[in-house]
């Protein structure tokens, strides 16, 4: 209940590369933050673009991913961002 699933984030290659992921990221990073959530679970397609990404916003690797959304996309990477990391 104290974390939320980020779902979907995505850019269109046309845009990438100018920081829209980041903004997008950190403003539901905030919204989720003020409605009292701690945590984001992210499933990240396994591309290296993206998972490099979520790495550098400091999502870590879950050492416990949901089983629910793991046996949906098992494939993915799982990673968790601690809201306590903004401000």
């Amino acid at each position: 209940k104290d974390t939320l699933d980020l779902s979907f984030l995505y850019v269109d290659a046309a845009y990438r590369g100018r920081g829209i992921a980041k903004t997008i990221f950190l403003w539901i990073a905030g919204r989720a933050k003020n409605i009292g959530a701690t945590s984001l679970y992210v499933s990240a397609s396994d591309s290296k673009n993206t998972v490099d990404f979520y790495l550098a916003m400091a999502c870590e690797i879950s050492k416990a991913p949901i089983p629910e959304l793991f046996e949906l996309e098992p494939k993915d990477i799982h990673l968790d961002f601690d809201l306590s990391k903004i401000t």
